[in-house]
């Protein structure tokens, strides 16, 4: 897992349930009916994910020795480019502000995992390498990384699952 989808507002529906305003959901056809709308980073929408983060890291809890949880500390890009050039982002201090949100979800989230004895294993990316390619399919936005760290991403989760989980 990541949290890199929640720089997304939350939605909740009308019948209590929430959904996260993602790319996925705003292309989706026949989408539930919102009641309202709650912006990321918020003081409400921090207290409605610690609620929500203490729920899945008790599902976690109660089934530990049936899963592998493999945590991302991801970032969005404050560059784009390609590996000649790169440039800053516009909005450079929202985008740093989503980082560290996602930097005290992770503190949170493993604090929380480790006290109910759920092994997770992490995975950092190197800030060095972080740059949206200028050229990406999906577009150029800071969501996304370049082609060279999504390899190296692959192939991080591949060694960490190839030499076992539990020898990290």
């Amino acid at each position: 897992i990541d949290f890199l989808e929640e720089r997304c507002p939350i939605l909740e529906m009308q019948d209590g349930a929430y959904m996260t305003e993602s790319e996925a959901y705003l292309d989706a056809d026949g989408t539930p009916v919102t009641y309202r709308r709650i912006l990321s980073g918020t003081q409400e929408f921090m207290g409605l994910w610690q609620q929500k983060c203490l729920e899945l890291v008790e599902e976690l809890r109660r089934k530990r020795e049936l899963v592998s949880v493999v945590l991302v500390k991801n970032r969005m890009s404050e560059r784009y480019g390609n590996l000649n050039w790169t440039r800053e982002f516009e909005g450079i201090g929202e985008i740093r502000q989503k980082n560290r949100m996602f930097s005290e979800m992770e503190h949170y989230f493993l604090e929380h995992c480790k006290a109910a004895l759920v092994k997770v294993t992490d995975i950092a990316l190197p800030e060095k390498w972080r740059f949206t390619d200028v050229d990406f399919r999906h577009g150029c936005e800071p969501q996304y990384m370049n082609g060279a760290l999504y390899t190296y991403l692959g192939y991080e989760l591949y060694k960490k699952f190839r030499d076992g989980l539990d020898h990290i």
